[in-house]
């Protein structure tokens, strides 16, 4: 799957979980506390919504090291290419 259709999926999710908004442009230096304005809650809703979606699982120590929107898109990329949870 190419960046910038996984970019284009985790911007669903985001409109999903932000129910107030109805609108949000992200690009893969999109902070996720900043930019985004994720809180705790809504950065549990958006790992659930990303092991949905793409078949994954996320760790918590991993789910820890997301800054980034792009921290996000690697280890989807990294897990949808070898197939490892």
């Amino acid at each position: 799957m190419t960046r910038e259709k996984i970019k284009e999926e985790l911007r669903n999710i985001f409109l999903k979980v932000k129910k107030e908004k109805t609108e949000i442009t992200i690009d893969e230096e999109s902070l996720l506390d900043d930019d985004l304005d994720l809180d705790s809650l809504e950065r549990v809703e958006v790992l659930f919504e990303i092991e949905q979606d793409f078949s994954i699982k996320v760790s918590d120590e991993e789910a820890r090291g997301f800054i980034a929107v792009k921290d996000i898109i690697d280890m989807i990329q990294d897990k949808t290419k070898s197939g490892k949870e």
